[in-house]
């Protein structure tokens, strides 16, 4: 019999399947990042990204159909925001190679095992952290080289590949594991695994932990606006 994840990842054919798990990735994708474009910017140019986790996850996860779903959000999102049509065309590759990269690096390191996508020992924990740290690494690196080369600026290069790396794996690594848990128990009907409750237990934690530092480091009362830029920037350089 084939499996969930062999008729998926597997696969090159394009059926109906791969059409739906590319557009409910497209939706995802974009009903977590539009939200979030100026809530949490940080400048005219970057913001957080809580969205930066799908395009590796989903493209670990759900392979080729999901990757290019991200890579396409990205570029509506580019579009909405007004970027030139020769910069939105050069940043598709390092938006494809994000999510292809993770996806990549997760079979090769995992080829015992590809199948499954279980959290269940440290060997899939340091598989998910080295290949969305490399992942994000090659964005971060490729987007702030284009960015630089467009804006004629060495610091605009230099604040974009330390901001995207740090964002993008920061947020895989806050991130990622819950998401890919809870894809493993709703999608895969697997059961949690112990190792998998230790991980959801420590993201509650650490949810906790961060909002406890943001709320007392920014004094929290009825006057603060969150969706005020300076707010957030005020958080980034704190």
């Amino acid at each position: 019999m084939v499996t969930f994840n062999e008729e998926y990842l597997m696969t090159r054919r394009f059926d109906k399947k791969s059409i739906i798990i590319f557009a409910v990735s497209l939706i995802a994708f974009l009903a977590l990042a539009i939200p979030f474009r100026d809530l949490l910017r940080i400048n005219y140019a970057t913001e957080v990204r809580p969205a930066a986790v799908l395009n590796t996850v989903l493209g670990i996860f759900f392979g080729m159909p999901a990757i290019l779903a991200t890579t396409l959000g990205n570029i509506i999102l580019d579009i909405q925001s007004g970027v030139p049509i020769v910069e939105i065309i050069a940043y598709i590759i390092p938006q494809f190679l994000y999510g292809f990269v993770a996806y990549f690096l997760w079979q090769k390191l995992n080829k015992q095992n590809t199948d499954s996508k279980s959290i269940d020992g440290m060997p899939k924990i340091i598989s998910f952290i080295i290949a969305t740290i490399v992942a994000s690494l090659t964005l971060a690196i490729i987007v702030g080289v284009e960015v630089g080369l467009f804006n004629k600026d060495i610091y605009l290069l230099i604040d974009f590949i330390v901001f995207v790396f740090v964002n993008n794996s920061v947020m895989n690594l806050f991130l990622g594991f819950p998401l890919i848990i809870a894809l493993d128990k709703f999608v895969n009907k697997k059961d949690i695994t112990v190792c998998g409750k230790y991980l959801l237990g420590s993201f509650v934690l650490e949810t906790v932990c961060v909002a406890t530092i943001i709320a007392i480091n920014c004094r929290v009362n009825s006057n603060i606006d969150f969706t005020d830029s300076h707010f957030w920037e005020k958080i980034y350089f704190m």
